[in-house]
C-alpha cells in the first residue's frame, strides 16, 4: 500500500522524491540513532525509505536517511538524524523520533505507545494519531491534495 500510495503522488507535479536506499543505509541510521538515544525506525518507516529516501511536496517533508543538497534551491534537504539532535535533550522527545514536518507541525513515531502523530510545533500537542505509517502517510497525502 505504501508504494501505491507513493505511485499515486510521484504523479503529482511539484512532488519530490529522493532516491531509494539500501538495507546498509536504514542499518547505519538505525545505529546511529540508537547511540543518540533515540529509538530506531519503525519497521513500516523503513519500507518507505526502501522506496523513496525522504520526499518534499507542498510543505510536507518526509526525512531519509542522507543529507540531499539541492545546489539550485540552495537548500540542504536534511536527514532524519540531524533533524532530531537539537531535540534530544527534551524530555517530550525520549521515545520519539521526529519523521519530518508539516506546515507548523512535526510529523513523529511515539515508540513508548507506538503511534505515529503529527503534533504541534509550539505547544507539542497532538492533532492526530495513527496506528501505522501507512495510515499516517495516506493522511498526509491526502491533506496535501494528492
Amino acid at each position: 500500500m505504501i508504494s501505491s500510495l507513493l505511485s499515486k503522488a510521484q504523479k503529482t507535479k511539484s512532488f519530490l522524491c529522493f532516491p531509494a536506499i539500501g538495507k546498509e543505509s536504514v542499518e547505519q541510521t538505525n545505529q546511529e540513532l540508537i547511540k543518540l538515544g533515540s529509538p530506531a525506525l519503525p519497521p513500516d518507516f523503513c519500507v518507505f525509505l526502501s522506496l523513496c529516501d525522504g520526499l518534499y511536496y507542498d510543505g510536507l517533508e518526509l526525512f531519509g536517511t542522507k543529507e540531499h543538497p539541492r545546489p539550485t534551491k540552495q537548500y540542504i534537504f536534511t536527514d532524519i538524524i540531524n533533524a532530531n539532535k537539537p531535540f534530544l535533550e527534551y524530555t517530550f522527545f525520549n521515545q520519539k523520533l521526529i519523521l519530518g514536518s508539516m506546515s507548523e507541525n512535526f510529523i513523529i513515531y511515539d515508540n513508548k505507545n507506538n503511534l505515529f502523530a503529527v503534533i504541534d510545533r509550539i505547544n507539542l500537542c497532538s492533532q492526530i494519531e495513527f496506528s501505522s505509517f501507512e495510515e499516517l502517510f495516506s493522511y498526509l497525502l491526502q491533506h496535501c491534495g494528492v
